[in-house]
């Protein structure tokens, strides 16, 4: 009964908490919280009362604990500070590239301390996949849009460290420019992609975004994801969208980024 199923996938619980929430916050399998995906993917960003995601669940309390927490700070730490100001001489640049590839062995190779961390990693990236319609890997319907994971962070309200942990992965998607591949997923909290407001004309177009354009349309507050962004691709505060806009544009009709030295906005004007 597949429809019945789909209703039953949207209903809550006392707490507000989907049976998708349930599944992840008690690690039910795989196949469980695939069949939950395929029937209502929206679930994924949308929050219980107490303002947590099934998202969030997955992923959010591992850097709060000891071992999450020792790990991220392991390779991350050097990421933790960038931004348009930060010193960029051949000793830096040398830091990071070592830090970058130290990431990507850690996320490769089978040593047990990582093991937790690629977990939740892969965890969390299908999730995102299936909120922004991306088919799973094994379906007999791929699709030819590309999947940028920086992109998908940047643009959702996100613990610090995975937007982190997804810059030390793929740094060269900062310059890479979207072309409608990331879909609006469709809950409550969904991307705005393009404006409601324009019309069929507007809503085909190339989206022809960058991941600062995206993260100037998050629900995510603070500055570190805009500031890292801009240091690894300054030009990207001039670039138009397809829409006409700039991320300042669209850093200005964000009703969650507010401050103009705090959420980013002077960060991006003075960049541009």
């Amino acid at each position: 009964y597949p429809e019945l199923g789909k209703r039953a996938a949207c209903m809550r619980n006392g707490e507000g908490r989907s049976e998708l929430w349930l599944a992840r916050g008690h690690d039910a399998p795989k196949c469980v919280a695939d069949l939950l995906l395929q029937a209502n993917p929206g679930e994924v960003l949308d929050e219980d009362r107490e303002g947590e995601s099934p998202f969030t669940v997955v992923w959010d309390d591992y850097p709060n604990f000891f071992q999450g927490k020792r790990s991220l700070q392991v390779l991350l730490r050097n990421f933790e500070n960038e931004g348009p100001n930060s010193p960029d001489d051949d000793d830096a640049q040398q830091r990071i590239a070592t830090a970058e590839r130290n990431t990507k062995q850690a996320m490769t190779k089978s040593a047990p301390a990582c093991k937790e961390l690629q977990s939740k990693w892969n965890k969390a990236i299908t999730l995102l996949k299936a909120y922004f319609q991306f088919p799973p890997e094994d379906s007999d319907n791929p699709t030819t849009r590309k999947w940028r994971v920086l992109h998908a962070v940047s643009a959702i309200k996100c613990h610090p460290t995975l937007f982190l942990l997804a810059r030390a992965l793929y740094p060269e998607q900062a310059n890479e420019v979207d072309e409608n591949d990331l879909l609006p997923g469709n809950g409550r909290d969904a991307l705005s992609l393009p404006d409601p407001q324009s019309s069929r004309a507007d809503r085909r177009r190339s989206s022809n975004r960058t991941a600062l354009h995206f993260a100037a349309m998050s629900p995510l507050e603070g500055r570190t994801v805009i500031k890292t962004l801009l240091k690894l691709n300054p030009d990207a505060a001039k670039h138009v969208d397809g829409y006409g806009s700039l991320p300042l544009h669209l850093l200005a009709r964000n009703d969650k980024q507010l401050q103009w030295t705090q959420d980013g906005l002077l960060d991006v004007y003075n960049a541009y």
